[in-house]
């Protein structure tokens, strides 16, 4: 393997020999600590990867440039300085010189040629199709928000051929090639790469396949492979190397388990890699021979799938048991059944995880939680606003729904319990219907389903505090750098007090600072320090934010992340300048949003340079309202499920 990478390399462009040198060093390096087994594996992998480019391979570097023009064309419209490589995959049959993906480096046209699995059952992009989809797609190194069902897993070169079963590694694989579906079946190996759909069927994408598949019956100019996430689909490693160069999987794009590892480098270089799948015959259609395969044998049939629901108050029992129970539980079933009848000795998982938004009235109170500061009988907790910013002011108000009403740990772990007893019992309901449906026998149901409730614990919380008052609570990425700028104001009061008086905008905090050692005034209109804390902090974090989407604007595809501008600050400024800067961008943008549109407490600010003083409850205000736009990333259901049992075995 490392002699035939030393011989890739002599043709390869610079950067991507480096990120291979990297693999090889990787390898010599934790040779010691691969298991014999691994070792064994290493000795017969599939490592069939040649360079294309106008000096080597000429005659095939032009065909594929040819017929994969408009593919790469669609790339260099998206492509951009931080992203050297993007990946394009040729999911045309075997026999006129498709199932062949290329890394594709984008300044010199150069392409790294690798066999590459698509789906068996052709192209499609429905869900339960089990078929490949076409056009663009987006990997992401870290990605939580749209398209988190699709995680992209990667490991350290130690787990090469530990195979990926419900989102974790679960040990080695027998084989690399496929002996018989009794012995091993197919897995998802090594790494995988979650292809998020980027095409939502109102764009016109030129598509080679569209000359290719003449008779296929969707529209191919105007597709929406947006739905990939939900359907899982990735590319992945594979312990069916022998497969690699036909189309034989189950809708996902299987490569070797070298190449993961070599896309894995490249991922982690430029945080993203732009993906473009498409067809087109190289040449005339030519007899083959296909390798031993059991349409049974497909990873889709074991793969964990999860629905999550963000957008809906999970507080209101009456809106979300209709979404759930009518339209969500239903669909869930269904699926399930179906892939019951996939298995022999089927067993059905189901796991529920709940979360609520960390309120708003309890962001003043993180400096006393991180300090143990904070009595139970206190963790009582109201959310001011809604998931799209709606404002309730009054005790009335709240009465009509209980996401407003003070709620504590206790009362959401009464509430959770009672509704994982209506949950249970709609899901036997609904997946006895759908098992009839099939033809399954439903007198073991109670037997071979487990439903359970997956304890959540924010890795946050738990990490600053230490407390499971927090256990039901969640918080978005945006919120906790407000908290992270509380504990930062709070960090320079205590031990560098000289800075209040140093900075002008600091200035107003003067008349509070004494009474921090009072804490938190309990039942009271007057601002206390923390009120003055959480006030600046909220400014410091918009000011973040406003210069991230200057740099997003500036570089549309940059995959700088709110912190990295600190740290940036910091480096060319020091702490000083750093908070100057940041407290004048976040009056400006805060300013701004109190003239927009989207502020719906219709509370304007009549400029950026009003004391802050007499702004506070303004600010405040205005503050939250802006960043209740991302209380929907943390108020959540997510429900998991699970099928196993043996292969219900066709050829063996």
């Amino acid at each position: 393997m490392v002699s035939k990478l030393k011989e890739l390399e002599t043709d390869m462009p610079e950067k991507l020999t480096g990120h291979t040198e990297e693999i090889i060093k990787d390898v010599l390096k934790n040779y010691t600590h691969l298991s014999e087994h691994q070792k064994k594996l290493l000795m017969n992998m599939k490592c069939s990867m040649r360079v294309l480019s106008k000096e080597k391979n000429t005659e095939d570097y032009e065909l594929v440039h040819q017929k994969l023009s408009k593919a790469l064309k669609y790339l260099r419209t998206k492509n951009s300085d931080e992203k050297q490589f993007a990946f394009v995959g040729n999911l045309s049959r075997s026999n006129v010189g498709g199932q062949k993906g290329y890394l594709v480096d984008m300044e010199s046209g150069t392409l790294l040629e690798v066999d590459i699995s698509s789906a068996w059952k052709g192209i499609g992009f429905k869900n339960e199709s089990e078929k490949s989809p076409l056009g663009y797609f987006e990997i992401v190194n870290n990605y939580n928000l749209e398209g988190w069902q699709s995680k992209t897993i990667t490991s350290p070169i130690t787990k090469i051929f530990h195979k990926i079963k419900g989102q974790a590694y679960k040990g080695e694989v027998k084989y690399l090639y496929r002996k018989s579906t009794k012995l091993e079946r197919a897995f998802i190996t090594s790494n995988q790469f979650g292809l998020i759909g980027k095409n939502q069927g109102t764009e016109y994408v030129d598509l080679s396949a569209k000359d290719y598949l003449r008779n296929h019956r969707e529209d191919l100019n105007y597709i929406n492979n947006s739905n990939s996430s939900k359907r899982l689909i990735y590319i992945h490693g594979t312990n069916r190397e022998d497969q690699l160069g036909y189309e034989l999987s189950g809708g996902c794009i299987r490569v070797s388990n070298i190449f993961s590892f070599l896309f894995k480098e490249i991922l982690e270089s430029q945080e993203t890699i732009d993906v473009f799948l498409d067809a087109a015959a190289l040449h005339e259609a030519h007899p083959i021979d296909i390798p031993g395969f059991d349409p049974m044998d497909l990873e889709s049939i074991y793969r964990i799938q999860t629905v999550q629901l963000n957008k809906w108050n999970l507080m209101d029992s009456m809106k979300l048991n209709k979404k759930l129970f009518q339209h969500i539980l239903p669909r869930v079933s269904h699926q399930l059944a179906h892939k019951m009848t996939k298995v022999k000795n089927g067993q059905v998982k189901v796991s529920i995880t709940m979360t609520v938004p960390f309120p708003e009235s309890a962001m003043k109170y993180w400096i006393p939680i991180m300090h143990h500061d904070l009595h139970e009988s206190k963790a009582i907790f109201q959310n001011r606003f809604g998931l799209k910013g709606q404002y309730v002011n009054s005790l009335k108000e709240s009465m009509h729904s209980s996401f407003y009403g003070a709620y504590s740990p206790q009362f959401l772990d009464t509430y959770y319990k009672n509704r994982m007893k209506e949950f249970h019992r709609v899901l036997t309901g609904t997946l006895a219907y759908s098992m009839k449906q099939k033809n399954l026998s439903v007198d073991s149901l109670q037997t071979i389903v487990e439903i359970s409730e997956q304890d959540y614990s924010n890795h946050y919380f738990k990490e600053k505090t230490n407390s499971e008052l927090f256990n039901f609570y969640s918080i978005s990425e945006e919120r906790k750098r407000v908290l992270h700028y509380m504990e930062v104001l709070d960090s320079v009061v205590v031990h560098h007090p000289e800075m209040i008086d140093e900075l002008k905008h600091l200035s107003w905090l003067k008349e509070f600072i004494q009474q921090r050692e009072h804490g938190i005034f309990e039942n009271s209109d007057v601002p206390d320090y923390y009120d003055a804390v959480l006030v600046q902090a909220y400014l410091y974090a918009l000011g973040e934010e406003e210069l991230y989407n200057i740099q997003l604007r500036l570089h549309e595809n940059s995959p700088m992340k709110e912190s990295k501008i600190e740290g940036d600050l910091l480096t060319q400024y020091g702490l000083s300048k750093t908070l100057d800067i940041l407290d004048k961008q976040g009056l400006w943008y805060l300013f701004e949003f109190s003239r927009s549109s989207d502020n719906y407490i219709k509370m304007g600010m009549e400029s950026a340079h009003q004391p802050k003083r007499d702004m506070m409850r303004g600010i405040l205000l205005l503050a939250e309202s802006y960043y209740s736009q991302y209380k929907w990333q943390s108020n959540t259901y997510l429900i998991t499920t699970e099928v196993d049992g043996d292969y219900a075995v066709l050829s063996d």
